[in-house]
């Protein structure tokens, strides 16, 4: 409501910018005649009488203009995303409950704090029946010891609801590790350097990548 109120002032006053802009255009190219009073009704409307028709057609293309700004101004305000700090939720407590065949049951639960807008809402859940994963070094002589060598990861993961599901694996701290995917580049999120993926319902998925401990520059 407020965000409608301001976008309707500031679309008011570049409407009053735009018509006095053009308007001073105008004037500019059919000043009026020398010894003329501004003040005088009767001087005005014989000046306006005489007027050539493009001088009058340019008061109303100056309202046109006007008009069009404003309600763009005005649009754009309205429908603008603000960026910044705001509370994404109510602060206070927040609890996630899924559906089981005894009924709801609490799956993980959390205290808010002032979020900025967009950015997650993380809960801390526990092991799932129906989504797990398999990660670590599928090299049959073990990890290497040599840092400078890229030692090969192997996660497999498996999801068994009827849907499909995203998951997203922490593949090691910034900074600490190096990360080499097939495709991309890994995020950093909270520290972590994370991928996330997609696992089609009732299937299993196999992600490879590569890891080193970070070179000491």
């Amino acid at each position: 409501m407020l965000r409608a109120i301001f976008a309707f002032l500031v679309g008011a006053v570049a409407m009053s910018l735009t018509v006095a802009g053009v308007q001073m255009i105008g004037h500019h190219l059919w000043p009026l005649p020398s010894g003329i009073d501004p003040n005088s009704h009767e001087q005005m409307a014989t000046i306006v009488e005489a007027m050539p028709v493009a001088a009058k057609a340019w008061v109303v293309l100056a309202y046109a203009i006007a008009t069009a700004v404003s309600v763009l101004v005005a649009t754009a305000i309205a429908r603008a995303r603000w960026k910044g700090l705001g509370i994404a939720l109510p602060q206070g407590a927040m609890a996630l409950f899924e559906p089981a065949a005894g009924g709801e049951q609490l799956a993980a639960q959390t205290d808010l704090r002032d979020y900025a807008r967009g950015q997650d809402v993380e809960l801390q859940l526990g092991q799932s029946a129906q989504v797990f994963a398999i990660c670590g070094n599928y090299t049959k002589g073990g990890r290497a010891s040599d840092i400078a060598k890229w030692s090969p990861m192997r996660a497999v993961l498996t999801n068994a609801n009827p849907h499909p599901v995203t998951l997203r694996l922490q593949l090691g701290w910034g900074g600490q590790y190096d990360i080499r995917l097939p495709r991309g580049k890994p995020v950093l999120k909270n520290g972590w350097q994370t991928v996330e993926l997609r696992i089609p319902a009732n299937a299993t998925r196999t992600f490879d990548w590569k890891a080193r401990e970070a070179l000491q520059q």
